[in-house]
Formats: structure tokens, C-alpha cells, sequence
């Protein structure tokens, strides 16, 4: 290896030199160890899920905005206070993305119980049917 080259640059020159036989040894080594690998990639769902669920829980932790019931996470939502603003739902899907932009999110929400989200829900639209 030169003076002027880093490791990184050799591996880098390395890779392309045999890429073709590398890939080959990838896709061989995918084709008999299967299970492991769908056992690995499971388990690693499996690990971040979990997090995400206790990472809602600890959000939810304060109970409904409104009522103050705080007995089952599962029955709290977030309220966006503005839903022209609103840029995409908070659940369990919405966990995977940037902690910034959940954060962003959460920034314009009320936690609330179904209850208490369901009757706003319905206030707005009443009154929404009343203007016209």
C-alpha cells in the first residue's frame, strides 16, 4: 500500500477488482443460510418494535388533554390541533422516521383519549354543517 492511500482506498480498489466475485459469495452464502437470516431480520423487527412501543407509552405517560384519563395507552391518540399542518399520523408506522421530524410532529398534536377525539371530531363537523 502507497503512503498517500488510506485503507478505505485500498479496500475501495480491493472491492472493484473483485466485485463480481464478492457479489457471488454473497448471493451463495443468502442461498444456504436463509433462516438465519430471516431469523436475524425477525428479531431485529422484533427489537426495534418493542422500543417504538415503549417510546409511545413514555409520550402517552401524561394521559387525555381534556379529561385526564390515563389508564390504557392504546386508547390515547394525537390530536393534530391543526390539520391543514398536518404532515403525517402518529402511531406505530409514523415511529420509523427521523426523530426530528416525529418531534416536529408531536409539536403540533394533543394527546386525547378516543373518547374525547371522537367527540371533538364531531363538534368540528357539526359545526362545520351548521356554517353552510
Amino acid at each position: 500500500m502507497r503512503a498517500n492511500m488510506t485503507k478505505q482506498d485500498d479496500d475501495k480498489r480491493y472491492y472493484q477488482k473483485h466485485k463480481e466475485h464478492i457479489k457471488n459469495n454473497v448471493k451463495s452464502y443468502r442461498k444456504h443460510n436463509i433462516d438465519k437470516i430471516i431469523s436475524y431480520d425477525h428479531l431485529r423487527y422484533l427489537k426495534h418494535k418493542t422500543e417504538d412501543i415503549q417510546t409511545l407509552h413514555n409520550l402517552k405517560i401524561n394521559g387525555c388533554a381534556i379529561c385526564g384519563y390515563n389508564k390504557c395507552d392504546w386508547a390515547l391518540d394525537f390530536h393534530h390541533v391543526s390539520p391543514e399542518d398536518k404532515k403525517f399520523k402518529i402511531d406505530m408506522r409514523s415511529m420509523r422516521n427521523n426523530v426530528i421530524r416525529i418531534a416536529n410532529e408531536l409539536n403540533k398534536c394533543i394527546l386525547i383519549c378516543s373518547n374525547c377525539h371522537r367527540e371533538l371530531h364531531y363538534n368540528e363537523n357539526k359545526n362545520k354543517n351548521n356554517g353552510e
